[in-house]
């Protein structure tokens, strides 16, 4: 609505047979912007038939991903066809990222991240308050202020570095290893093979390797049972990618996700409550 304030002298809001929109009397003609709810599974039937000059998606994470589809071929002939999407920071498997790879892979795409710097109406002082708030957190000053991209935010991701988290090499001898895994269909579904080691009277944890699969982040739901094969197929990659690692001791499962424990028990896999 703030180009109903721009134009205001030459555009009101007006409505006809494909919706509400905002025209405006241009020199080189009239113009019509208008604006859809796209969140919705159903709101792509509100797009389907129109013919678009140009699309701007707001909170582009947030829509639905068949309304960003079918948005892109309502542009193809187009004189001047052109996207533009604003979102907040997504997870990198985020299913909606997936519709830009056409543009990425293209050379068509560009990325800008906004920073705190860029906004004109943030005086010097705000921005040293902005910036110290975001120091408490190397996660958020990476995102927020450096304008880079990283994981996704959470608890253990707020504290996680891959600066200093990550390591190409071990310490010590391996004495240990073990599976820990939690199941869900819409929060996600993960394993991870750690193992342990001992040098000069210390012992040091690695986590070696993780599987990972959101249902929520992707938008595919998957059955237990496709999980647990999966999760086994992990477990025996472990062993092929490291053959040198001791038999694990252990495969923890969560208590509270007995589905998970029996599917990867009808498979062969011993499983102790985490």
């Amino acid at each position: 609505f703030g180009l109903e304030h721009i134009f205001a002298s030459c555009a009101e809001i007006r409505h006809d047979e494909h919706g509400d929109h905002l025209w405006i009397n241009l020199p080189e003609g009239e113009k019509r912007i208008y604006y859809k709810g796209g969140g919705k599974v159903n709101a792509v039937g509100a797009i389907t038939g129109m013919s678009f000059g140009t699309v701007t998606f707001l909170e582009f994470n947030l829509l639905n991903k068949a309304v960003i589809e079918e948005a892109f071929r309502r542009t193809k002939a187009s004189s001047f066809r052109y996207h533009l999407a604003e979102q907040n920071p997504p997870a990198p498997n985020h299913p909606n990222l997936e519709t830009l790879k056409p543009f990425i892979e293209t050379g068509s795409f560009k990325f800008r991240h906004w920073r705190p710097q860029d906004n004109p109406i943030l005086t010097k002082q705000a921005l040293k308050e902005w910036e110290a708030e975001c120091k408490v957190s190397e996660y958020l000053y990476k995102r927020d202020w450096l304008g880079d991209r990283v994981m996704p935010e959470g608890v253990i991701y707020s504290m996680f570095n891959e600066d200093t988290h990550l390591s190409k090499g071990i310490i010590g001898k391996p004495v240990e290893a073990f599976f820990s895994a939690d199941g869900g269909q819409s929060d996600a579904t993960t394993c991870s093979l750690n193992l342990v080691t001992w040098k000069d009277g210390k012992y040091y944890l690695y986590r070696m390797a993780n599987f990972y699969h959101s249902g929520t982040d992707t938008g595919v739901t998957k059955a237990m049972s496709e999980y647990a094969k999966e999760i086994k197929q992990f477990k025996e990659w472990c062993y092929k990618e490291w053959s040198w690692l001791p038999k694990h001791s252990k495969f923890f499962v969560d208590p509270a996700c007995k589905s998970l424990s029996e599917e990867l028990r009808v498979l062969g896999i011993v499983t102790t409550k985490a």
